[in-house]
């Protein structure tokens, strides 16, 4: 079993930035592995029974976007907790954290050696590979839970009065992207019908 902690101090972090230090900067190669997004993500750390610190990710808002997306980044596992559900148990963490915060989407970076992970937790892949210290990455979007009802708020006027139709199932409610073109017709269009 894992036990969750938020970075609210310095030791907090220290253990996040021994993990990131140990997957991404021992094993993978990584130079430039903490930045200025440290002092502003919420991070997170997963430790065993015995207190070690085992796994770590961060949240932090999108700048460039549109309010209500986040991205995720710095997911690592260290080498002894993989296969064990770790990895899925930070990505929930953050998810939960963004939603918390009010976000609508999460967006991440994801190691082309990774995608598959990501791809079971529900994250779809958009754009071009790209590099990132000469590791070939993939971005990649997942709608967190009730990202098409914030969506609506802040895009159709009258939707706070409105509410989705019983025919529109969960499945295709989480399937929309706020990054895809033409996702307001179709909601307006499922809205007003």
């Amino acid at each position: 079993m894992f036990r969750e902690k938020w970075v609210q101090s310095q030791q907090d972090f220290q253990d996040a930035a021994l993990i990131r230090d140990e997957v991404f900067v021992k094993e993978q190669g990584f130079e430039n592995e903490l930045d200025d997004i440290d002092a502003v993500a919420h991070h997170v750390v997963f430790y065993d029974e015995a207190g070690t610190p085992l796994a770590t990710g961060r949240a932090f808002p999108a700048q460039e976007q549109e309010d209500g997306i986040y991205k995720i980044g710095r997911v690592c596992v260290r080498r002894c907790a993989r296969g064990t559900g770790a990895g899925r148990a930070v990505m929930e963490a953050l998810e939960r954290k963004i939603k918390s915060l009010g976000g609508c989407e999460a967006q991440l970076g994801a190691q082309i050696r990774a995608k598959e992970f990501y791809k079971h937790l529900g994250y779809q892949e958009f754009g071009e590979p790209f590099l990132d210290e000469g590791c070939p990455h993939i971005a990649k979007d997942h709608p967190v839970f009730g990202m098409v009802f914030c969506y609506i708020l802040r895009i159709v006027p009258s939707a706070k009065s409105e509410k989705v139709p019983k025919t529109l199932k969960k499945s295709e409610r989480l399937k929309f992207s706020i990054n895809s073109p033409g996702t307001v017709c179709v909601l307006r269009a499922l809205m007003l019908s």
